[in-house]
């Protein structure tokens, strides 16, 4: 079974229409994979507001996966919200270890239009990149335009990508 989890914050129009457009095509595609569709887990996750983070989305099977709609709201509490995605990929990954369920290793996407201002936020970046070298998950960085590409980076190993569009 492989699980994605998505830490989403985003101001602006056109990076929300961006980011909710994206989360349309990516349920799309996951439907039309015969393979996904059957074994792939979502939950979404969002962060906004001052320190406010947020199961939009509890995990569910690719197949059934509805694209909850990403409003944009006040700061980025980012590293508080990729804690929270760290700790509900550890709690579904016992879930499937109690079933017997054999899995891939997880992946995290975060897609952000700004910069993780949360107190805290650097050690959360630290906790992803530590998650990652013990190959527990992956962790996808994508920033839209304007996003702080350095701050997104210390969530991972891999370097951020843009998001233009809705494309990478």
């Amino acid at each position: 079974m492989r699980t994605a989890t998505g830490c989403f914050r985003l101001d602006g129009r056109r990076a929300n229409g961006q980011l909710n457009a994206g989360l349309e095509i990516f349920a799309h595609e996951l439907k039309n994979d015969e393979l996904a569709a059957l074994r792939v887990q979502v939950t979404v996750i969002s962060v906004g507001g001052y320190d406010d983070v947020q199961i939009l989305q509890p995990w569910t099977d690719a197949v059934d996966f509805q694209p909850p709609v990403i409003q944009a709201s006040g700061m980025t509490p980012l590293g508080k919200g990729m804690d929270m995605a760290l700790e509900e990929v550890r709690n579904q990954k016992a879930v499937y270890d109690a079933d017997g369920i054999s899995r891939t290793r997880p992946w995290v996407i975060m897609i952000s239009d700004g910069c993780p201002n949360d107190y805290g936020w650097e050690e959360a970046a630290a906790r992803c990149r530590q998650e990652e070298a013990d190959k527990r998950v992956v962790v996808f960085p994508i920033g839209t335009e304007g996003a702080d590409f350095t701050a997104l980076g210390q969530f991972s190993a891999k370097s951020p990508k843009q998001l233009k569009g809705l494309q990478l």
